[in-house]
Order: C-alpha cells, then sequence, then structure tokens
C-alpha cells in the first residue's frame, strides 16, 4: 500500500497492480486484463512511468469477477454484465447458466451409469461349468433398436444393415448400449433351426418417437440359460419341459456377452425366455 499527493495535497490511499493482486489472490496479468477490458479502473494512473493505481473500489468487482468465472462464466460475459449494470441481466444470466449445469450434471451421471453398466456387461461371469443349465431371472422392461433379417440373407450383410440404419440421421443420437442382441422365433428355435429374424443393440430408454425399429420386451421373468449359440453346440431341449403346457412367447432373445473385442463367434450368448411361472420343477 502506498499513499501518493494528488492536486491539492489530498492524501489517498492507493495500491498498485502488484499491490492488489496478492490483495485479492489474482495475477497481476489477470488484473492488468481486467483493467484493459474496462472490469476495474485505475483511480491514478502516474504521468511519469504509466504506473496504474488503484483504491478500495476496485475489491468488489475484483472479487465478483472471480466468483463469476468460478460459476463457469467467461470473462466476455462477465465483461457484458458489468457493461450492463443491470441486476434483471445478471439474474437472468445465472438462471440460464443453472439450467445448463443441470443439463451437463444429468449427462454425466448418464454417463457414469454407462459406465458402470458396461462394465457389468464385461464382468457377466460366465464358466463352462454353467453353460446350457437354466436359471430364472428378473428383468425389468427393457428396448432395442432392431431391423429385419432378410429371408436368405447373411448375418454378416444383416448386421451391415444394422450399423448403416442405426447410424443413420433419423438414430443416430439415440441412446444405444452396446450389447448386440438377436431375436429368434420361438417356434423356429424349439424346432433346432437357429435362423434369426431381427440383429439389434438396446437402448437405454424408449425414443419420443414411433418407429418399426424400436422393440420393448416387457418386465417379468425370463428362464435363461448361457451358451455359445453362434456354434450350434447346444440344443433348445433346455427349455422344453418348462413350456410342455404353457404357451411360448412369440420370441427368444439372446443377448452377447463378449470375452474378446476382436473375436465375436466364441462369445457366450444367454439366452432368454418370457416365462410367468418363477419356478423351476
Amino acid at each position: 500500500m502506498i499513499d501518493i499527493k494528488i492536486g491539492g495535497g489530498d492524501m489517498k490511499e492507493m495500491y498498485s497492480i502488484g499491490e492488489i493482486a496478492k490483495l485479492m489472490g489474482l495475477s497481476v496479468q489477470t488484473i492488468r486484463y481486467y483493467s484493459n477490458i474496462g472490469l476495474i479502473t485505475p483511480c491514478f494512473v502516474n504521468p511519469e512511468t504509466g504506473y496504474r493505481f488503484y483504491d478500495a473500489k476496485s475489491f468488489s468487482p475484483l472479487d465478483r469477477a472471480k466468483y463469476f468465472q468460478k460459476l463457469g462464466f467467461t470473462l466476455a460475459e462477465v465483461k457484458e454484465m458489468y457493461e450492463k449494470n443491470d441486476v434483471g441481466y445478471v439474474i437472468d444470466r445465472l438462471n440460464v447458466h443453472a439450467k445448463q449445469m443441470e443439463e451437463s450434471i444429468r449427462r454425466q451421471q448418464l454417463l457414469l451409469d454407462e459406465l458402470i453398466w458396461y462394465s457389468k456387461v464385461f464382468s457377466h461371469k460366465t464358466s463352462e461349468n454353467i453353460l446350457n443349465k437354466p436359471y430364472i431371472r428378473y428383468f425389468p422392461a427393457r428396448f432395442a433398436f432392431a431391423v429385419n433379417r432378410f429371408p436368405g440373407e447373411s448375418p454378416a450383410r444383416g448386421n451391415a444393415r444394422l450399423y448403416l440404419k442405426k447410424n443413420g440421421n433419423a438414430f443416430r443420437k439415440l441412446e444405444y448400449r452396446r450389447q448386440n442382441m438377436i431375436l429368434y422365433n420361438s417356434d423356429e428355435f424349439f424346432s433346432g433351426e437357429l435362423s434369426p429374424f431381427k440383429y439389434g443393440f438396446y437402448l437405454r430408454e424408449l425414443p419420443n418417437f414411433e418407429s418399426n425399429y424400436f422393440l420393448t420386451f416387457q418386465a417379468g421373468y425370463y428362464i435363461c440359460f448361457q451358451t455359445r449359440v453362434l456354434t450350434g453346440d447346444w440344443t433348445s431341449d433346455i427349455f422344453c419341459h418348462f413350456f410342455k403346457n404353457v404357451a411360448r412367447p412369440p420370441y427368444v432373445i439372446a443377448d452377447e456377452y463378449e470375452d474378446d473385442l476382436f473375436r465375436f463367434k466364441q462369445s457366450v450368448y444367454e439366452i432368454q425366455l418370457y416365462f410367468d411361472q418363477p419356478q423351476i420343477e
């Protein structure tokens, strides 16, 4: 802090850039920049040296500017609020930023949920001693994006159409979950014919518009077993005794659980059939 005589000899308390920077916890460069863009104004400029000095009136604008930046405002936005000097405008800017922050938090929470979900997919426990053994599992309502398989179409061509449609303009912004899903006709499945009729991916939620590409799988209990469905080394007899006197659902769901980032034919799938009587005899 220094005292400088001005005009008729009045004494005024003033601070150099270095002193006010230290006092406010800012860098000299920041104080100089704030001054250059008009956030603060020096109370005195030494005509001989050009050094700028500031009084206590600069404390609050500097501290408020720091606070605005902490809240996520850019210097340009802070400068605009200072130029307007309108409390109503400041309230509006604060509310807009609050809504943006809420959306950012929502997106970050969704991303966190997705990370945890994908970790669970990769952590899905499979071993030879549990393959082809039935168990019951409860699922909440699930949603998927899927394309039909054309008659005689190879799995490769079916998947190519799936990716083309998934990444097209109409659907690319959907909240996909990275897990392959295959649907089989249950009558064909039980007769031993492993010919998919749909390929798809799961969705985090049902989109807010209608499309024939969207599927909803009802909540409830499903009879499940794990197998390497693409190898064909298994039989649908695993399910047969559960549906001797019960109507079968129209489709069988097969969810892929990847254990290799490049080879997929040997991947374990969880086969699922909806079953409204959750007990094993």
